[in-house]
């Protein structure tokens, strides 16, 4: 069974993500600062938001986990659409990048596609 870990500042979105993969989900937040002191070790698949209201950026939670802990499956969620900002998200080592607002049958596929 996959292990998921949900990092979305938006409340309602990260309910919403939480509902949705419930049977795989072992932690969701809100805030990235609460996130980075988690212990990633059996988690397969991290969905996070690369902007945040305050704290740490997504940015810096991906070179964290890739850092240390490099087989974990990145999929950034976000609003962010202008070519440079999709440019950078693929320039890290991440699974995918979805645009919000997002369709939950695309989201379901590109979790659990290997």
């Amino acid at each position: 069974m996959k292990e998921i870990v949900i990092i979305e500042p938006n409340s309602v979105l990260n309910l919403l993500l939480t509902k949705l993969f419930k049977d795989f989900v072992i932690k969701s937040y809100v805030s990235p600062n609460l996130a980075k002191k988690y212990d990633f070790q059996n988690t397969d698949i991290v969905i996070t938001e690369i902007f945040f209201n305050e704290g740490i950026t997504g940015w810096e939670i991906i070179n964290y986990l890739n850092a240390n802990y490099p087989n974990i499956k990145i999929i950034v969620l976000t609003s962010a659409y202008n070519d440079d900002i999709i440019n950078r998200i693929f320039s890290y080592k991440i699974k995918d990048y979805i645009k919000k607002p997002f369709s939950i049958t695309e989201l379901r596929h590109r979790v659990f596609s290997d």
